[in-house]
This record gives C-alpha cells, structure tokens and sequence, in this order.
C-alpha cells in the first residue's frame, strides 16, 4: 500500500458524517457527500485563483505566500481523496486512478516503492 492509499483509508476514519450538520446528514442524495468535497475543491481553488488573478493585475508576485498556498493545495488534495472515498459509484482507488492517468496520459508508468 502506498501513501497515497494509505491517506486515503486513514481519511475515511476522519472524515465522517458527524462533521456535518444533523440537516445535511437527513438529506437522502446519494451523491451529497461527493457535491461537498466539490465544493471545498472550488473554494480552495478560488482562492488560488484570486492570487494568480491579484498576482497578474498588480504586476507583483507579492500575493503569493508559501503558507497560504500550501494550506489550499492541502485543502484541495484532502477534498480530492475525499471525493474518491464518496463516489456515487464506489469508492475509487485514488492511487491506482493517478497511476493509471499519469501512464495513459505521460506514457510514464511509475512504480511506488511499497513502505514496511
């Protein structure tokens, strides 16, 4: 198991419905889950974005910080893991998803040395 596979199955036990409200968890979508880490994903990208975009009009870099960025990537990857654990069809194994895409796209196949 890889690290990526292993954060995904340690998310599963931290991200659970009693993060959400008692009003989200009686809603009966089957597809809510997956809609609310869409969600994060956009707002962490918008704010990305709004530094690219203040980045660009002000003809500085001074709207990128380290810190923030690396906290809305986070954001974005945990949100994306999330995703996978919450598809309508099934869980997705994220990291056998990102191997395949990156050989079928990169013409790259990587191997993920395996941790004890």
């Amino acid at each position: 198991m890889g690290d990526l596979q292993k954060l995904q199955e340690e998310l599963k036990k931290l991200w659970t419905d009693e993060l959400y409200s008692e009003e989200f968890r009686k809603r009966s979508s089957s597809h809510k889950d997956f809609d609310h880490a869409l969600k994060h994903i956009r707002k962490a990208a918008q704010v990305l974005e709004n530094m690219t975009e203040e980045a660009d009009h002000s003809g500085s870099a001074d709207a990128f910080e380290l810190e923030p960025i690396g906290k809305y990537i986070a954001d974005i990857l945990i949100s994306t893991i999330r995703l996978a654990n919450v598809a309508p069809v099934g869980s997705i194994n994220l990291e056998e998803a990102v191997l395949k895409r990156i050989e079928r796209k990169m013409g790259v196949r990587l191997e993920l040395a395996q941790k004890r």
